[in-house]
């Protein structure tokens, strides 16, 4: 996340705090549930950029009748997990070995154990869990490319 990223949040956060309907639900005590019914999440510190200026759109009165968390957006903001970068790394071996998603999510399963339902389960990981993808990967892909030169 770049500094003017940062910063935006920042922003954000305090344009919610100290927006009016924030504080008559803080009042009620119903800050979380409000945040747990709309975003899945107790605390907007964990809500991406995208997903803050939502919270400012519902507190300001417009209605939204279906809210779709930004997943890619949230992992920007916890570094422990998958990056963009991570995940095109992923997808790029997938095309190269010529694998079908269900393919590649049977290798994810065997590499680290961990179940994921198709490709665009892929942000559920953790950086160390798909690097340990990657790794995996590029060996497959080195083998096929010796493989290729002895023929």
């Amino acid at each position: 996340m770049t500094q003017a990223q940062k910063d935006l949040r920042k922003q954000l956060l305090c344009k919610i705090h100290i927006h009016p309907k924030h504080k008559e639900i803080k009042k009620n005590d119903a800050w979380e549930d409000f945040l747990i019914y709309h975003f899945g999440v107790q605390s907007a510190k964990w809500l991406s950029i995208s997903e803050l200026n939502l919270v400012i759109e519902i507190l300001n009165g417009k209605e939204h009748t279906e809210v779709s968390c930004d997943i890619l957006g949230r992992n920007l903001i916890n570094p422990e997990m998958i990056t963009q970068k991570q995940i095109t790394q992923i997808l790029a071996l997938q095309e190269s070995l010529g694998y079908e998603n269900k393919k590649l999510v049977s290798f994810i399963y065997r590499q680290i154990k961990k179940m994921i339902w198709n490709t665009n389960s892929l942000y559920t990981l953790s950086k160390k869990e798909a690097s340990k993808v990657i790794t995996g990967l590029e060996k497959i892909a080195v083998g096929y490319i010796k493989k290729e030169k002895q023929r």
